[in-house]
């Protein structure tokens, strides 16, 4: 065996060396998950159960990356775990604190129907935002039995050869009404598209804590025109005539070229009002989707200071009103 020269020694241990190094140092890449959600959105429908705690409730949202379904209709059972998200965590629900207009996100468990919208039975409910406040509904009282006091006569009646009479016999004789034969009418017409109007796809309210926070998204990757400020009253746009808005001061947002349906006239819009549980915000309502120009009115407790932000990944618009 020919002796091993020691610079090629050497040279092997660096390499090994570097190898052992560069293996520990360098760990495998990890997969990244995406969280999702089966749906997410407003609560647009409701019914209760035949059993207590049981239901079912219809769910629409706008598409998301992380939400599977848009639009679903989840059956909600006794063993559904049902909690409210609120600023200091999350808290224990029941199925009648879900009302129309609360925004929610659903897991699933079972299968799930191929139908439209879809159809499956609810693991967990999140109520992300009240439309009207948490308030959970106490369970009804029962009736107390009825105090029998010594002259009351237990014995059951006594029989007889009388037939009681026939409520039909008694009842007045109904006239029917004049049914007015109905006019035929054209139907409306559909808003007329602008060309380049941007869509608005959600309008949303969150509790950020230190401010209430509203959210308006535009479908696409660019915001339009807007202008956000207090005005004195709000006019509807197309008639001019003022509309009620729960609140003592009034946060005005104008986005323009802007629509909030679509080619058919449907709203793309969800809710277009509703009552907010929050500490500042009061309500928010739509008075104005004509001829390019979208408004909303921010109802408050009181004139606050406010900021406005952009962001992206879809496009929205941030009102941040300070408490």
């Amino acid at each position: 065996m020919s002796p091993v020269n020691p610079r090629t020694s050497a040279h092997l241990l660096l390499l090994l060396g570097a190898l052992a190094a560069f293996a520990c140092g360098e760990s495998a890449p990890k997969a990244e998950v995406a969280a999702t959600v089966d749906a997410r959105g407003l609560i647009t429908s409701i019914r209760a159960g035949s059993s207590p705690g049981s239901g079912a409730v219809l769910v629409e949202g706008p598409p998301r990356p992380d939400v599977r379904y848009a639009k679903a209709e989840v059956a909600v059972l006794a063993s559904t775990r049902i909690v409210a998200r609120t600023g200091s965590g999350d808290r224990p629900a029941v199925f009648a604190d879900l009302e129309l207009g609360d925004r929610v996100q659903i897991q699933f468990q079972g299968p799930v129907s191929k139908s439209w919208p879809v159809r499956a039975v609810a693991r967990q409910i999140v109520i992300l935002e009240k439309a009207r406040g948490f308030a959970p509904a106490a369970p009804p009282r029962p009736m107390p039995p009825p105090r029998l006091g010594p002259d009351t006569d237990t014995r059951p009646p006594a029989a007889t050869d009388l037939e009681p009479p026939d409520p039909l016999d008694e009842a007045p004789e109904e006239v029917p009404e004049e049914i007015p034969e109905k006019i035929p009418q054209e139907a409306p017409e559909p808003p007329q598209e602008i060309p380049g109007a941007a869509v608005l796809r959600d309008v949303r309210t969150g509790d950020q804590q230190t401010v209430d926070r509203v959210v308006f998204e535009i479908e696409g990757p660019k915001l339009p025109d807007y202008d956000v400020k207090y005005v004195t009253r709000p006019v509807h746009c197309g008639s001019g005539l003022p509309v009620q808005v729960d609140g003592s001061a009034f946060l005005q947002v104008r986005l323009s070229p802007a629509q909030a349906h679509n080619e058919a006239g449907a709203p793309t819009v969800a809710t277009l009002q509703r009552k907010v549980r929050l500490p500042i915000v009061r309500e928010i309502r739509e008075i104005c989707d004509f001829e390019g120009d979208v408004t909303w009115i921010i109802g408050l407790s009181a004139r606050k200071e406010y900021r406005v932000l952009e962001l992206e990944g879809p496009a929205r618009l941030v009102i941040d009103i300070e408490r």
